[in-house]
This record gives C-alpha cells, sequence and structure tokens, in this order.
C-alpha cells in the first residue's frame, strides 16, 4: 500500500491507518504535504495517526513514514504522529512546525532526520519557498525502497543537491 505525492490541505486528519497490525505489506506513506489551518472544537490536529484496538498486537507495524511534511495551526495543540501506543513504526525525514509533540503514543524506530520548523509554503498548493529546510533534506529510495522518483506535478526527483521532503519537488 502506497500512499505519495498527496497534498492535503485544511482538514482534520491528514493521513490516517487503522489496525496495520493485520497488514501483510507494507504501508509506505511517503513525500506528502499536510496543512490545516481550520479550529476544530479546540481538539489536536493530526499529521498521521495510526490507530489499533484492544485487540492489537503490539510491537512494530509495517508502516514506514518519511519525506512528510505537517503543518498545524500555530498555539494549538497539534501533533505530528499518533501512535497507537502498542506500536512502534518506522518514521524519519519529516519536517514538522507548528506543532506540540512531534510523536506521540507508541514509538519510531527512528526519527534521527527529522527537522522541525517552517516548510515556508508559497500557497495553498504547499509548494516550496526558496529557503524552505525541506528543500535538498530528504531521503533517497537508497534509503527508503519506494521512495517516489516524480513527485506530484509529474517532475523528477531530485531537482538539486538531493531529493525535497513532500509532495512537490522545488525546481532549481
Amino acid at each position: 500500500i502506497s500512499v505519495r505525492n498527496n497534498v492535503i490541505n485544511d482538514t482534520y486528519r491528514g493521513i490516517e491507518v487503522l489496525l496495520p497490525d493485520w497488514f501483510t505489506t507494507p504501508v509506505k506513506i511517503f513525500n506528502n504535504s499536510i496543512r490545516t489551518t481550520l479550529p476544530r472544537f479546540n481538539d489536536p490536529m493530526v499529521g498521521l495517526r495510526i490507530a489499533g484496538s484492544s485487540q492489537s498486537q503490539s510491537g512494530p507495524v509495517l508502516v514506514e513514514y518519511v519525506n512528510n511534511i505537517f503543518q498545524g495551526r500555530s498555539g494549538q495543540n497539534d501533533i505530528g504522529v499518533d501512535i497507537y501506543s502498542a506500536f512502534q513504526m518506522d518514521s524519519d525525514y519529516n519536517l514538522f512546525h507548528n506543532v506540540s509533540s512531534v510523536y506521540s503514543g507508541g514509538s519510531t524506530t527512528t526519527g534521527t532526520n527529522d527537522l522541525t520548523g517552517d516548510p515556508l509554503f508559497i500557497n495553498d498548493l504547499l509548494l516550496l519557498g526558496e529557503s524552505s529546510p525541506a528543500i535538498d533534506s530528504g531521503a533517497s529510495s537508497a534509503e527508503y525502497n519506494g521512495i517516489p522518483d516524480v513527485d506530484i506535478n509529474g517532475n523528477t526527483r531530485p531537482q538539486g543537491a538531493g531529493i525535497d521532503r513532500g509532495a512537490s519537488e522545488k525546481n532549481n
């Protein structure tokens, strides 16, 4: 299952994976741009939610979350990745902005290459601004099998020194 190169703008939850402990193939969530500005009863917004149940197995699940951008609402309690408490997933090379917590709940196997900072989106298509920290800082297909070689617009990746995080590759 592959979820890649999507722009998700003004939503309550960006991407949700239900009961991944039942899956026999990996869920690869690569190069998505997610932003929310909508109020919702003061509930936290979530970029990615990995949901389990009381009957879920504990431990690693087949979910990879790589090269994504999540921008929450300023001054709110938004969460980058909400993981069911018994799960461990692979998450790395993501960019988070305006979140009170990057990860909540379970655990990740990596995350050492995640960044926090303003992605500098320039419009509602969530294109990257000139000095965005997402430019040239993402993981390549050599690091994660399945990283897309084109962006949402069909532009080849990379356009610069490295792959950009998010759905759109910045044309240099």
